[in-house]
């Protein structure tokens, strides 16, 4: 299986952008991780998506 890494922290701008890539990587069969911040607000954001999304908390 394919893996990709999305990454980004500190304003939703990011987290945006990613969450608009994200399903396209899923529905093409990679296996979707993030890093970021447990306790910003991109943790939030992936959590509340929906999106089968890994996330790695580096902070």
């Amino acid at each position: 299986m394919k893996k990709i890494v999305f990454t980004g922290g500190g304003t939703v701008g990011h987290v945006t952008l990613n969450l608009l890539l994200m399903p396209r990587f899923i529905k093409d069969g990679w296996e979707v991780h993030y890093i970021g911040d447990r306790n910003g607000i991109e943790y939030e954001q992936i959590k509340n998506s929906g999106l089968d999304v890994q996330f790695h908390s580096i902070a």
